[in-house]
Parts: C-alpha cells; sequence; structure tokens
C-alpha cells in the first residue's frame, strides 16, 4: 500500500509540476539499456611492452547524420590528460585506433590508420600516412601512462549533403570543414550531439595470441553545449545539459559482486574506474575538479573506503558471519586511492569464488545542472574483471546494486528509477504500478 502512495504522488507531482519535471526526470543523463548514446567509457586500457595493447571502436550508427566526437585518454593514478583528438564520422562509418607499445617511440602511443582522424591538419590519416602519436608522460609520482581509462563525448551532430562524394557518403573534409567554424551557440541551436554512437574495446595480449572485447559503458543524453577541441581538457560533467552530480549518480553502486580464479594457472583481477575524480587537475586549475562524491565521502587523501569479502564455491567465506560474543572485530576496511585500481585474485584464500564489495552506505547530494536538489547512494564506479590463464584470457563486467537516486519536487521527494535502467520517460513508475 505504501508503495501505490507513493507512486500516485509521484505521478500527481509530474502533473502539477510540468516544467520542473521534465528538466529533472525526463532530460537526465541515463544508462542506455541499447549501447546507443553520446558518451561512451572504457574503463580500462593497457599499452605495455610485451604485447599488451589495446584496441578501441567506435561506431557511429546513424546512416544519415554525421558527427563529431573527442577521445580523451587518462592515466591510472591521477587522471592526468594524456592525449585527446577529435574524430570525424560519416553515416554508418567506424573509427578504429590501438593504444600500444612502440619501442622506436620509447613508449605507449595511439596507432590508428583510419581516415576518420587527423594525422595533420586537414590532413585524414591513411594506410600509408597512419597516426602514431606517443602518450605523453605521465607526471604524477607512481603515476604511468601504460595504463588507464579512456572516455568520449559527442561534440555535434548534422545531416550533411556532399555534393561532391558519389551516392550519399559524406566525405571526411566535408565534415571538417562544417564543425571547424562552428561555436557553441551553433551547436546548441542548430546541431546538438545525438545518441548515435556505439564502443567496443579489444584488450590482446599479441605475444600470447590471446584477445578479449568489451563493449564501452554507454551514457545517452548527457549533451555536450561547448565546441570541443584539442586546446583545452575536457572533464565529464562540464559545459553539458548535465553536471558531475548526475553523471555520478548514473554511475552510482552501493555494492559490486566479481567471480575469480585463483590457482599455478589462472588469476583474475578485478578492476575499479572512477571516471569522475580528476585527482591530477585538482593542482591544474583555479577550481577543484573533484566529483561531488569525493569531495563529500573520500578521505583527505582522496581515497574510497570499502570492504570486501570472498566466498568460494560452497558459499564458505573466511570470517564466520554468526558471532557469538559482542562487541563483534571491527570490519577490515581497504581503500582505493587511484583513478583505475585493481584487487588481484591471490589475496583470495580460495581457488574459485566470487568477492563481493561494499562501499559502506555513502549519500552524495547536490543541485544538478537545472539548480534542483539530487542526491544518490553508493559510489560513482564502473567495475569489470579480467581474467588470465589456462581457460585463455576474458572480460566482463560484474554485477552490482544501484544507487539510488532522489529529487525534491514540489517539496516531494522522488525516487528516479530510470537512471539506470529505461530511456523511456515513466517508463519505470508504471511498470512499478502495475507490479
Amino acid at each position: 500500500m505504501r508503495k501505490v502512495k507513493i507512486l500516485l504522488i509521484g505521478m500527481l507531482v509530474m502533473m502539477l509540476s510540468g516544467t520542473a519535471w521534465a528538466a529533472s526526470y525526463d532530460d537526465h543523463v541515463k544508462i542506455a539499456p541499447n549501447n546507443q548514446g553520446d558518451v561512451l567509457i572504457f574503463p580500462f586500457y593497457a599499452a605495455i611492452d610485451g604485447g599488451f595493447e589495446t584496441k578501441l571502436t567506435v561506431v557511429n550508427t546513424s546512416r544519415t547524420e554525421s558527427t563529431v566526437a573527442k577521445v580523451v585518454v587518462r592515466s591510472e593514478v591521477f587522471s592526468q590528460e594524456l592525449l585527446d583528438f577529435l574524430i570525424y564520422l560519416s553515416p554508418s562509418d567506424v573509427w578504429t585506433g590501438t593504444l600500444r607499445w612502440d619501442a622506436a617511440k620509447g613508449g605507449p602511443v595511439l596507432f590508428s590508420d583510419d581516415d576518420s582522424i587527423l594525422v595533420a591538419p586537414a590532413t585524414f590519416a591513411t594506410p600509408d600516412n597512419p597516426v602514431n602519436q606517443p602518450l605523453v608522460p605521465a607526471a604524477g609520482g607512481g603515476d604511468s601512462n601504460m595504463m588507464g581509462y579512456v572516455y568520449v563525448i559527442n561534440a555535434a551532430t548534422a545531416e550533411l549533403v556532399d555534393d561532391g562524394a558519389p551516392g550519399l557518403k559524406v566525405r571526411k573534409s566535408r565534415i571538417l570543414d562544417w564543425y571547424q567554424p562552428l561555436d557553441d551557440i551553433d551547436i546548441v541551436a542548430n546541431y546538438p550531439p545525438q545518441n548515435i554512437l556505439a564502443g567496443f574495446m579489444d584488450f590482446n595480449v599479441r605475444d600470447a595470441f590471446l584477445t578479449s572485447g568489451l563493449n564501452a559503458v554507454t551514457l545517452r543524453d548527457y549533451v555536450s553545449e561547448q565546441k570541443l577541441t584539442v586546446r583545452f581538457p575536457t572533464l565529464l560533467g562540464e559545459v553539458a545539459q548535465n553536471n558531475r552530480l548526475e553523471v555520478e549518480a548514473v554511475l552510482s553502486k552501493l555494492d559490486v559482486s566479481m567471480p575469480y580464479v585463483n590457482t599455478d594457472e589462472d588469476v583474475t583481477l578485478h578492476f575499479f574506474t572512477f571516471p569522475t575524480k580528476y585527482h591530477y587537475d585538482a593542482a591544474l586549475r583555479d577550481e577543484d575538479p573533484l566529483g561531488p562524491f569525493f569531495r563529500q565521502n573520500a578521505d583527505a587523501d582522496f581515497c574510497v573506503k570499502f570492504a570486501y569479502e570472498a566466498y568460494d564455491l560452497q558459499e564458505n567465506k573466511v570470517t564466520d558471519p554468526s558471532p557469538i560474543f559482542s562487541p563483534t572485530p571491527p570490519e577490515d576496511i581497504s581503500r582505493f586511492c587511484r583513478e583505475l585500481n585493481w584487487v588481484d585474485s591471490m589475496q583470495f584464500a580460495f581457488e574459485e569464488g566470487f568477492t563481493r564489495y561494499d562501499f559502506m552506505d555513502p549519500v552524495t547530494g547536490g543541485l544538478n545542472e537545472s539548480g534542483e536538489p539530487l542526491t544518490y547512494t553508493g559510489a560513482p564506479v564502473i567495475p569489470m574483471q579480467l581474467n588470465l590463464g589456462q581457460t585463455g584470457l576474458s572480460m566482463k563486467y560484474g554485477a552490482w546494486t544501484d544507487g539510488i537516486v532522489k529529487g525534491t519536487i514540489d517539496r516531494f521527494d522522488v525516487e528516479f528509477f530510470d537512471y539506470h535502467y529505461s530511456d523511456t520517460p515513466n517508463h519505470n513508475y508504471f511498470d512499478y504500478l502495475n507490479d
């Protein structure tokens, strides 16, 4: 009965508040259920001597619209910007590039012979003239440019006509000539980015002939509102219809569970990426770029507290689940201090099982881009696992409990169900009511 009452109140608020509801609920960023959106996040890359490399693929799924997107590569410890560049995608187009080790360059590079990327001003790459651009060295103590994470933000989209191209094709030079003179006002008024990007990554251990793929974490309705260039850094949650708090709400998770294998021949790595932290840039900018979660919930050194418990295949765990005396021993608390963190299965006492990670029930609050109250529970993290051993190489995302996202509309507290699940306005409210 209480659930029905809450839903009826929510429906009443929708009918009475009109514009406020649309700004807070219908128009916010969300996880794309169909893997098509305007922001792609690759939670992990490696470009390490010994054949470890990461191939990135970005697809324009539209048959009619051309689009320009910005790709940003950041480091593992402090989120230092290592490389950023624009890609120019015609309808039904694909860009591919590989982050790999290049001995001649002395470190990681981006290699791409795809004609969707510039190799020089007004000159697009070809197989005979590819991009082979080194990543800048990581400057922070203990940081590295050999590992990190990548995100892609759609910058502007348009249905272009190219009389110089055969059929319905659009030349890359036509897209470049269209995009270069645009400013922020042009993009917002006439060419806003559309939810047409899809992304995939392939992690390769080339010397061992091993590979595994993973789709990008895809957000939709983010809607960048600025002319993206390579002259200035681009952070998630800046100059868009959604701010950092809203992006964090989309990624929020209360707990995470991932399986593991831990034998002499097999190892599992559990990765945890925090793409809104931007620890490194705090020293370079006038304002603190840390996301709201890290300002409100992290330790003084920007670390995130968590507890974890490893289970075997028979539901056994190391600690006794039913103590008979009080006070009970304090829970073992660990901390994630990097932007890209990992836990290896050698720390677990069993050969195979799963591990549950708990982020200690934090609550983060503030104002969304429209100036309305918004809170969420959990940590804004992307969990993925990598298995390497006698069965080969595999990557997959973890399982989790989504954070709870709430707002205040006309003095009513309303839970927003569709941050994590749906791109259809009000869909989950009616499903919930019918249940």
